[in-house]
């Protein structure tokens, strides 16, 4: 699981240069391709809402808040190589599943509104208290979750990335904390659950508004493709 995980993100990267080189001819300044991993304890935690009790070494994320246990999932990506004001065309969130249940409900994810976001700690309240961005991504029922041998990719949540890095005390190598809360029904592996499979943001940028923007397309057949300058063309919201 460890080789499919690791070079799954190898491929994306390597597809997301090889497009930028073949489109750099027609546009001056196209679009680039990064990704982070979660690489420590204090960068995944989960909040019970009710207690404000903050755990940063549980082996799993807790996506699957109930009335009566409602949590909040903190998960903090590092060394993120974006330019101040960049345009983000693409953000996605990707994790490997612990248990799966019937789906999803409801789910919202925003980020801490910070420069530079802080490591969690297991401290009541850490990540409940966090100021959020004024942009939030619902996920709900509605929305498509690509499963990939065990593993989610979220849909575009490109618009929270872009509050943050928009902010005039962004800086490249900065980090962000996604927070996210509701209804779902499945579990991440955390980082202390396996440090091989962490979750893992992926982020398409440009510095320019009429760059090249490479859209990535996760497939079932662990093939990536390149759809049309028009997704909406092959059936896919961004």
């Amino acid at each position: 699981m460890k080789t499919n995980f690791f070079t799954m993100a190898a491929v994306v990267l390597i597809c997301c240069t090889t497009l930028t080189k073949a489109s750099a001819q027609a546009n001056r300044q196209p679009s680039k391709a990064i990704l982070s991993f979660v690489n420590a304890s204090e960068d995944d935690a989960e909040e019970n809402l009710t207690t404000g009790k903050t755990t940063v070494s549980s082996t799993d994320l807790k996506l699957n808040s109930t009335e009566k246990d409602k949590q909040v999932i903190g998960i903090r990506f590092t060394n993120l190589n974006i330019p101040q004001g960049a345009i983000i065309s693409s953000a996605r969130l990707i994790y490997n599943v612990d248990e799966l249940k019937d789906g999803w409900n409801e789910l919202t994810v925003s980020a801490e509104n910070a420069d530079h976001a802080p490591a969690f700690k297991a401290v009541n309240n850490n990540i409940s208290a966090r100021v959020k961005t004024e942009v939030s991504i619902k996920l709900d029922d509605n929305s498509v979750w690509v499963n990939i041998n065990g593993s989610f990719t979220s849909p575009n949540i490109a618009p929270v990335i872009q509050e943050i890095v928009n902010r005039p005390g962004w800086e490249e190598m900065n980090a962000i904390a996604l927070l996210l809360e509701g209804s779902g029904e499945s579990t991440a592996i955390a980082y202390d659950g396996n440090p091989n499979l962490p979750p893992m943001l992926i982020v398409n940028y440009s510095e320019n508004q009429n760059a090249f923007t490479n859209v990535l397309i996760l497939t079932n057949d662990d093939k990536i493709n390149q759809s049309s300058t028009n997704p909406q063309e092959n059936g896919i919201r961004y």
